[in-house]
């Protein structure tokens, strides 16, 4: 995942996610 401080938002959709919670490739 690629979160910036924001790693809840990353293991609750269990996907790359953003800190604002788009979905991220990246």
């Amino acid at each position: 995942c690629s979160c910036e401080g924001r790693r809840v938002n990353c293991w609750k959709k269990g996907l790359h996610s953003v800190p604002d919670g788009i979905p991220a490739n990246t």
